[in-house]
């Protein structure tokens, strides 16, 4: 890493993936996850690189994130690297999705509620059932 970093010391060593652990809807995988980013571009700017890189074709919505957080389009992906390299490798490691923390959380809600509904639905049904029989 090394000899990368003094070889080209204006570029950062990034890996990029496809987030896991969140459900990812038709986002396509990076073709090549490795980059040697400019310190001086934004986060943006890396995002229409990715998109690039991508084995098809995607217009949605990018999200760009560092140790499970979202980072801001303005920020330089320099900074980023300070703050958040891996101290063994000296890897940044991204990764992306199409959904945003929030759009997480609301589908973790909507699945939690569906499952209330139908437990207080079976409730209701077997002390209807309950009470019928006695």
């Amino acid at each position: 890493m090394r000899k990368i970093t003094s070889q080209y010391p204006d570029k950062v060593p990034v890996i990029v993936e496809r987030r896991t652990g969140v459900q990812v809807q038709n986002v396509p995988n990076v073709a090549k996850n490795r980059f040697l980013s400019p310190r001086d571009i934004t986060v943006e700017e890396l995002m229409q690189i990715i998109r690039t890189r991508m084995q098809q074709k995607y217009q949605g919505e990018l999200f760009l994130y560092v140790d499970q957080k979202m980072l801001q389009a303005k920020q330089l992906i320099g900074d980023i690297y300070w703050k958040f390299k891996d101290k063994e490798d000296g890897f940044l490691y991204l990764s992306y999705s199409n959904k945003r923390p929030f759009d997480v959380y609301l589908d973790l809600v909507n699945r939690t509620n569906l499952v209330l509904i139908g437990l207080i639905f079976l409730l209701f049904f077997y002390l209807n059932f309950f009470f019928d029989f006695i």
